[in-house]
């Protein structure tokens, strides 16, 4: 089963939001594209909200990287092209004493391109190959992942009027002498910002629900951006 990577991302102290988000495209970005074993890449560039408390500020980007294997994945940190080009970049932008890494794998997805009830254009569009899409993050603790529930979650998700909902847990082959940083990451897609807000106000106490954990999740809106 495929490996997905995230990488918590915390700004540099007295670099702007601003100079991080360009930073983070190209130069870094456009570098990410010469790793031979990354099959996919997403940049999550962090939106503030007032929707959500003062987590949502921890980290200000998340990258998600996908491997056919284990080895690809624990292998990114030797990589000849990550060490010669990758990692020299990451003390330009990163608080690197702060970053937060993550090998997942996706144990629950749920989409509504086969609902009768969604649209035309909701059933066409495909995370996959959208070049844009909004995201929430939820990284869990272990207090937090003990209180998941799929098919609630993918109720709420569907009824903020998420096109997705996805739960993704540690690599257990990976973590069997080590604590992850996370227990667990719930992810829900929309195609655009309008599409969340229309979402989110029309089912106001259902939103509520999901980012009710805000004690044991880091939780983040994310403007998705797909390399690869």
């Amino acid at each position: 089963m495929t490996i997905k990577f995230f990488g918590l991302i915390p700004r540099l102290a007295g670099m702007s939001a601003a100079e991080f988000h360009d930073h983070y495209r190209h130069p870094h970005g456009t570098l990410g594209l010469g790793l031979p074993t990354i099959k996919r890449y997403v940049q999550g560039h962090q939106i503030h909200t007032e929707l959500l408390g003062e987590s949502q500020s921890r980290f200000e980007a998340v990258a998600e990287d996908w491997f056919d294997t284990v080895e690809d994945a624990v292998g990114l940190s030797s990589d000849p092209h990550y060490l010669e080009h990758i990692q020299p970049d990451e003390p330009l932008f990163v608080d690197l004493d702060n970053l937060k890494w993550l090998n997942t794998r996706e144990q629950f997805i749920a989409d509504r391109d086969g609902d009768p009830a969604a649209s035309e254009a909701d059933r066409r569009w495909d995370v996959r190959t959208a070049p844009e899409s909004i995201k929430l993050l939820q990284f869990l603790d272990a207090e937090g992942a003990a209180s998941v529930d799929d098919d609630r979650d993918t109720e709420r998700a569907f009824a903020l009027g998420a096109l997705r909902y996805v739960r993704c847990e540690p690599v257990e082959e990976i973590y069997q002498d080590q604590e992850p940083a996370y227990r667990a990451v719930r992810e829900l897609w929309w195609p655009t910002l309008h599409d969340f807000h229309v979402g989110q106000q029309a089912a106001s106490r259902t939103w509520e629900d999901i980012v009710a954990l805000e004690g044991s999740a880091v939780t983040l809106l994310a403007r998705a951006e797909r390399f690869l």
